[in-house]
C-alpha cells in the first residue's frame, strides 16, 4: 500500500498463520472422507505452514462435503473427487509442484481413492475413450507400425495420450510422445502462431510411420486450426487426425464443427479409418444435497482439473500480466467484479484507519487512471518487453520452476509496469494503479486465479506435479487399462 494508508488489516490476517491445530482438525475431515482415519496423516499435513485464508478455504470445503442424506451415488463419487481437489489446492498447494517433497503413505491413497471417485462419475466418458483407444492401437498394429508419435497439447488430451501410450505398449507398438506447447494465436500480426509451433512440432515427428493428434472438441475451431496446421507438414498418409466431439452442435457452433468434421472424414477415407470424429456422452447430474440438481462443471470429465493430468499447465509471466491489466481495466468499469475486494481491502489499515476513498471515489479515480492511460498500447508493450526478457516462457520451453522464478516475474512486472506506465500517467498515479492491482490480487485469490486468453502467441508449457499427488492420474490410468479386455472387439474401421 502508499505511505498515506499503510498495510491492509484484511490482508494482514488473511495472511497471518493458522494455527496447526485448526488446519490439523479441517485436514482430517476431509482425509475421512477419502478413507483416511490415521490422525498422524493430518498432522504431518498440517505442519505445511498455510495462512488463514487457507483455513478459511478448508472451512469451506469441509461445509460442502458434509455428508448430506440426499447425496445420491454419483454425488458421493464426486465428493471423493472434490476432497482430493481441496486438499491440493489448500494445505498441500505450496509443495505439489515440488519434486522432493515426501508425504504420509496415507496422502497417495487418498490421491487414489480420490481418482476412483471421478472414475466413477465420468465412467460413461472413460468408457467411450477406451475405446477408441482400441481402435486407434488396433489399426496402427494391423498396419505393422514400426513408430508412433502421439502429439500432447497439455493438458486437455494428456490423459488420452498417456491411454493410448500405456495400451499401445501394452501390445507392443512402439509410440513416443511429444510434447507441443502450441499458442493459440493463427494471426501473424499477433506474435507466433499455430502454424510456426508445428513446424517445430513435425521436425521432432519426421521419423515417425505415424503422428496421432487425438484431441477434445466442443466448437471445432481450434482443432481445425491445429489439423490446418499439421496436416500439409506431417503428410496425409502418416497422420491420424482423431476428435473427441462434445457437447453436441448448436447454432453457435454447428458450422466450425460440421467442417471439422468433414476435414476428419475425408482424412479417414484417404488412410482408411472411418469415424474419425466420434461423439462422446454427456456426464450425469447428480445429487449434493436437497438442493437442485448438480450439472459436472466441465463437459469433459478429464479437464476439471490439473492433478487428472498429473501436471500443471501455466505460463507464469504471461498470463499474470494478462491478469493484471483485467484487474486494472474492471476497477473502472460498472459493475465491477473486482473493486468489492478492493474496498475490503481498503476499508481499514493495521492501524484502525480508512482509506481515505468512498466506493464510488474508487471508481471514479480508476475511470481517471484508465482514461489517461492507454491500457492496449501498455499491454502490447509489456507483451513485447517480456517475451525480450523471458523468451522461454513465450515459446513454452520451461521444464521446471522453482520459488524463485514466480517471484522474479512479479518483480519485473511491477517495476516494469511502474516505468511504463509512468510515461503516459503521473508517478503517483501509477503507483495508485499497482498499488490496486497488487491488492486485488492477493485478496480475490484463489476465488479469482489469472486465466490464459484465447488466441494469445505466448505458448502454455505444464510442469509435472510430485509423486504422491500423481498418484491420482496414475490411478485413472490403471482404471482404464482395467476396461481393455483381453481381446480387442472389432474395431469400426
Amino acid at each position: 500500500m502508499n505511505k498515506t494508508f499503510g498495510k491492509s488489516a484484511f490482508l494482514a490476517h488473511m495472511h497471518s498463520p493458522a494455527p496447526s491445530e485448526a488446519v490439523t482438525q479441517e485436514v482430517a475431515k476431509l482425509l475421512a472422507i477419502l478413507g483416511e482415519h490415521d490422525p498422524s496423516v493430518a498432522s504431518e499435513l498440517a505442519r505445511i505452514p498455510v495462512n488463514l485464508s487457507v483455513l478459511g478455504d478448508l472451512r469451506m470445503w469441509n461445509g460442502r462435503l458434509a455428508p448430506h442424506p440426499a447425496r445420491n451415488r454419483i454425488g458421493k463419487a464426486g465428493t471423493l473427487f472434490f476432497a482430493t481437489q481441496a486438499l491440493v489446492t489448500t494445505v498441500m498447494r505450496s509443495t505439489v509442484l515440488d519434486l522432493s517433497s515426501v508425504y504420509p503413505t496415507g496422502v497417495a491413497r487418498a490421491m487414489a481413492r480420490g481418482a476412483d471417485g471421478l472414475f466413477e462419475v465420468g465412467s460413461s466418458q472413460f468408457d467411450a475413450l477406451s475405446r477408441l483407444a482400441r481402435d486407434i492401437v488396433a489399426w496402427l498394429v494391423e498396419r505393422k507400425a514400426k513408430s508412433v508419435a502421439l502429439i500432447e497439447s497439455p493438458i486437455g488430451n494428456t490423459l488420452p495420450v498417456q491411454h493410448l501410450c500405456d495400451l499401445a505398449q501394452e501390445r507392443g507398438l512402439p509410440v513416443s510422445t511429444i510434447q507441443w506447447n502450441a499458442p493459440r494465436n493463427d494471426r501473424s500480426s499477433q506474435g507466433r502462431t499455430i502454424k510456426d509451433a508445428a513446424d517445430a512440432c513435425i521436425s521432432d515427428a519426421a521419423a515417425f510411420d505415424y503422428v496421432v493428434l487425438i484431441d477434445e472438441s466442443h466448437t471445432g475451431s481450434r482443432l481445425i486450426k491445429f489439423y490446418d496446421a499439421l496436416l500439409p507438414r506431417i503428410g496425409k498418409h502418416r497422420f491420424l487426425p482423431v476428435a473427441m466431439l462434445f457437447g453436441g452442435p448448436s447454432k453457435k457452433n454447428g458450422q466450425p464443427r460440421q467442417r471439422l468434421i468433414n476435414r476428419l472424414d475425408a482424412q479417414g477415407r484417404r488412410i482408411g479409418f472411418a469415424q474419425l470424429a466420434r461423439e462422446f456422452p454427456t456426464l450425469r447430474i447428480f445429487k449434493m444435497d436437497a438442493g437442485p440438481s448438480c450439472k459436472w462443471e466441465s463437459t469433459v470429465i478429464w479437464n476439471g482439473s490439473d492433478i487428472i493430468a498429473g501436471k500443471r499447465k501455466v505460463n507464469l509471466i504471461f498470463t499474470i500480466l494478462d491478469h493484471c491489466m483485467d484487474i486494472l481495466n474492471d476497477l473502472a468499469s460498472d459493475p465491477s467484479e473486482y473493486r468489492p475486494f478492493l474496498e475490503l481491502a481498503w476499508s481499514q489499515n493495521t492501524s484502525g484507519e480508512a482509506y481515505a476513498f468512498s466506493p464510488r471515489l474508487i471508481q471514479d479515480l480508476f475511470k481517471g487512471i484508465v482514461t489517461e492511460l492507454p491500457l492496449t498500447k501498455l499491454r502490447r508493450r509489456l507483451w513485447k518487453l517480456a517475451k525480450e526478457r523471458f523468451p522461454n516462457d513465450y515459446v513454452g520451453d520451461i521444464d521446471a520452476v522453482d520459488e524463485a522464478d514466480p517471484k522474479e516475474r512479479w518483480t519485473w512486472l511491477r517495476t516494469t509496469f511502474l516505468e511504463e506506465a509512468g510515461k503516459c500517467i503521473e508517478a503517483h498515479n501509477a503507483g495508485t494503479a499497482w498499488n490496486a492491482i497488487d491488492t486485488v490480487f492477493a485478496a480475490s485469490f484463489p476465488e479469482k486465479k489469472p486465466q490464459p486468453r484465447k488466441d494469445v502467441d505466448a505458448a502454455s508449457y505444464s510442469l509435472p506435479f510430485n509423486e504422491t499427488v500423481r498418484a491420482f492420474n496414475l490411478r485413472l490410468r490403471q482404471q482404464l487399462m482395467a476396461l481393455t479386455p483381453n481381446t480387442t472387439a472389432a474395431p469400426v474401421w
